[in-house]
């Protein structure tokens, strides 16, 4: 055991490997801004996507219901009747308001559903409210698919339930408002992008450049070893800080140098003041 931990201790252990530069410090923050930039706006954009896809479903379920409720005595008289022509009218009249693909009124009878009018919807016309260069913009963008919409309503006389609505909606409408809200969502992370690289840009004229005529003048004083040289301050309080204390740094070494500069003069006066003594004691003797 002994004998292979001396082993152990005497083999060469592995030394780290040398530091190697890996970039820039204004790329790094340059692509730092950037990424924190881009995911910031990306989840905005996202949560803004699925918040506007949420409230515009909500909307149109409230458009389905309000024009429901318009109808509603219209085909509950007609389901009660037996005449079928007014749920016909009806159900135009529902697709009408609210820009439905299909609308399907269905009858109780004997317990079974039965399809009183199949369908009778309008497909809804493109959005004219976008402005031209988002329509054109638009056309770039790729297509959502979206599924439609169904909602259902239960139609009633008196609590006994006598038939049922269903009204299918497109979802193209929500797609020309996700389209036209991506448009300018582009716009905006453009924008973003300018601004990171503006902010990177003031980072590196404010942090990255002194920084960097620092590390010259450091590199310039080991190359040289003159420690009388100083570094200018500049920058942020921080980098100016430790620009002084750089500069104090070199201070305090270019005064111990002259110190021993001046121990060493005085040195070598006294050896050689010390060696005249002892020639000229050599030569009194000599006489004597």
């Amino acid at each position: 055991m002994a004998g292979q931990s001396r082993a152990a201790d005497s083999a060469p252990k592995k030394q780290s490997a040398p530091w190697r530069p890996t970039g820039t410090l204004a790329r790094r923050l340059a692509r730092l801004i950037l990424a924190t930039a881009l995911m910031s706006v990306l989840v905005g954009v996202l949560l803004s996507a699925l918040s506007l896809t949420f409230e515009y479903r909500a909307r149109m379920r409230d458009e389905v219901d309000v024009a429901i409720e318009k109808q509603r005595d219209l085909i509950t008289e007609t389901l009660s009747t037996d005449f079928h022509g007014g749920a016909a009218v009806a159900a135009r009249n529902i697709a009408r308001d609210t820009g439905a693909v299909a609308v399907r009124v269905f009858q109780y009878q004997q317990g079974a559903l039965a399809p009183v009018v199949e369908e009778a919807g309008t497909e809804r016309r493109e959005d004219q409210n976008m402005p031209r260069w988002q329509r054109i913009a638009a056309g770039y963008m790729p297509n959502i698919p979206m599924p439609e919409l169904h909602v259902t309503r239960t139609l009633d006389i008196n609590s006994d339930a006598v038939g049922r609505i269903e009204v299918v909606l497109s979802s193209r409408p929500l797609v020309q408002a996700l389209t036209r809200y991506l448009v300018i969502a582009l716009i905006a992370v453009m924008l973003a992008v300018a601004l990171a690289l503006l902010i990177a840009r003031r980072l590196r004229r404010q942090v990255v450049e002194p920084i960097g005529r620092l590390l010259d003048k450091m590199d310039t004083v080991a190359r040289t070893k003159d420690f009388a040289l100083q570094a200018v301050p500049e920058g942020p309080d921080e980098i100016g800080s430790l620009t002084i204390s750089f500069n104090e740094l070199l201070k305090h070494i270019h005064a111990r140098n002259q110190t021993l500069a001046g121990h060493r003069r005085q040195l070598q006066e006294l050896v050689i003041e010390r060696t005249k003594s002892f020639e000229r004691a050599a030569r009194e003797a000599e006489i004597a």
